[in-house]
């Protein structure tokens, strides 16, 4: 095999090991003129696939596309390269391990978004962002609840069984963190609804985010948070403003502003918010 960096013809296999879940065998190659490697796959010989598009036109399967998909999605998440290429050879070998001949580009969406959610958040919610082509704020919503809360549904069958004390303490709990939650009115051109927050856990993400849907400005203060919590708590809704596009910007040591899309940040906002009772 000719080597895809100097076009010689002297390479030598140097490692090989099975594809987990697909009848594919990866090679690793030296090219002993160069000597850089490269990767080659062998697979055994199928009819192509056919992937069915939206606008229900066929074309054949091409593996390049999902993986121009992923990477856009994990641009500048530390995510090695390797492990981008190993979730796409599960990936396909979801889709391939399927009889069928042709297969929509939705179902193909579908198994990378699956694969998506378990190896970064932001990643999902970027390539969900473009992929399901959100009409509203209430439909993304609903696909970042699935993150920060997986189980709410299997919750809700179980709620009558719950302990009236377990309930009140729940209720108490939601108080507290009603009184953390300070919203104001900033009267400038137009009325600006702030909402400044303290989270103490990751799982207050989602009640972050609908603020954000509410088209409410939040002031987040990580002064108190966990720096673990506070790196997963500020990549999480970086792509949550990504996806809506809103922005995110970092104004004190441990304090950033998120606008939604409407709003935009300029002067000195920090100025206007101490003057309407915010301080950090």
């Amino acid at each position: 095999m000719r080597c895809p960096f100097c076009n010689q013809d002297n390479t030598r296999v140097v490692d090989s090991r099975p594809v987990e879940d697909t009848n594919s065998i990866r090679r690793r190659r030296l090219c002993d003129a160069c000597g850089k490697r490269f990767t080659t796959y062998e697979k055994v010989e199928t009819i192509p696939l056919t992937v069915i598009k939206k606008d229900q036109n066929r074309e054949s399967y091409k593996r390049s596309k999902i993986q121009d998909g992923v990477l856009r999605a994990c641009y500048k998440r530390p995510i090695p390269i390797e492990r981008v290429e190993e979730m796409i050879d599960s990936i396909e070998g979801d889709i391939f391990r399927s009889e069928d001949r042709e297969i929509s580009s939705t179902k193909i969406g579908e198994i990378v978004m699956e694969h998506l959610k378990d190896l970064d958040a932001v990643a999902y919610v970027r390539f969900a962002s473009v992929y399901r082509e959100f009409k509203d704020v209430s439909t993304f919503m609903d696909e970042l609840k699935k993150l920060t809360h997986p189980y709410d549904d299997e919750d809700e069958e179980y709620e009558d069984f719950e302990e009236p004390r377990e309930r009140s303490f729940d209720d108490r709990r939601n108080k507290a963190e009603d009184r953390r939650n300070k919203v104001v009115n900033i009267h400038a051109t137009t009325q600006l609804k702030v909402v400044l927050v303290k989270p103490d856990r990751f799982e207050n993400a989602s009640e972050i985010a609908d603020q954000l849907k509410d088209k409410r400005t939040v002031v987040l203060n990580l002064e108190s948070t966990n720096k673990d919590v506070a790196r997963r708590l500020i990549d999480f809704l970086s792509g949550v403003a990504y996806a809506g596009e809103g922005k995110i910007k970092k104004v004190a040591a441990n304090t950033y502003i998120i606008t939604p899309y409407h709003v935009e940040l300029e002067g000195d906002l920090i100025d206007e918010l101490e003057s309407n009772g915010l301080y950090f």
